[in-house]
């Protein structure tokens, strides 16, 4: 498709130009102020949204009336960055997790339009789990080590927004927890620096993850083990949460936060 007067060059910088406006735009946004920060006409801007939502790289907001990066854009962008950066930098700190903990590690990205967070990469430790840990697929931000020790950290009004959603759990169907009993749970998170959780998101298994922060200390992605609950001990816990934290601060650091332990301090949370 060709926009009138125009050829097939200019119709793709459009389209480019479009997906990197709602990847920036880190929220729903108009169809008019789509077109104005693209000095295009709405109807333009209208034909190629079109475009996109039907390749999976847009999707329109319940009311219809707004738009936002879709799954396919968000999973192609995560597997761009995952690329460029596993083998020197995230690779190298999940072996040493799997290594250091005897279970497996993976480095989960948090995904704010969606408000979920998803594995990119991960490291099998020396025993095998007896469920299934798939890559570039969407999981839960409020239940799960890997996106609670994300959400404690995010604005304390979005995550009243998030927990008000009351999001079942993935693994049982359960109700969210009360929102002040939640709440004291995220404190507590943020207070200790890492997140530890059974069976919410896969029926057996325990999980802890530490969050990552970028530059202006806000959270990213997380760092996590797994491990099956049959396995479980509870005097792991202290060890691999100390080797979470340290290996998530000095990614963080590596992110530009420059301390990522001040900001679990004053609990982490942008102005």
């Amino acid at each position: 498709m060709l926009d009138p007067g125009g050829d097939s060059r200019g119709t793709v910088a459009r389209v480019v130009g479009l997906m990197r406006a709602l990847a920036e735009a880190g929220r729903d946004i108009g169809v008019s102020e789509l077109a104005k920060r693209l000095d295009l006409p709405v109807s333009t801007v209208h034909r190629l949204l079109k475009l996109l939502i039907e390749q999976g790289m847009a999707e329109k907001t319940r009311d219809n009336r707004r738009y936002r990066a879709g799954l396919e854009l968000l999973r192609v962008g995560a597997l761009v960055a995952n690329q460029r950066h596993r083998r020197e930098l995230i690779e190298p700190v999940l072996e040493r997790v799997a290594e250091e903990c005897g279970e497996l590690s993976f480095y989960c990205l948090y995904l704010p339009a969606l408000h979920k967070v998803m594995a990119v990469s991960k490291v099998d430790g020396p025993s095998p789990v007896p469920y299934p840990c798939p890559l570039f697929e969407p999981m839960s931000l409020m239940w799960g080590a890997t996106g609670r020790a994300v959400l404690a950290f995010l604005p304390e009004t979005e995550v009243a927004e998030l927990i008000s959603k009351g999001e079942p759990s993935p693994a049982s169907g359960a109700p969210l927890p009360p929102a002040p009993k939640l709440e004291a749970e995220l404190a507590q998170i943020r207070d200790r620096g890492y997140a530890i959780t059974y069976g919410e998101k896969v029926k057996d298994a325990v999980g802890l993850a530490a969050p990552v922060f970028a530059e202006g200390c806000s959270p990213v992605s997380s760092l996590c083990v797994t491990i099956p609950r049959q396995r479980f001990q509870w005097k792991m816990e202290p060890k691999i949460a100390k080797i979470l934290i340290r290996e998530a601060a000095q990614l963080s650091e590596r992110f530009g936060c420059s301390d990522a332990r001040a900001s679990h301090r004053r609990g982490g949370r942008a102005a």
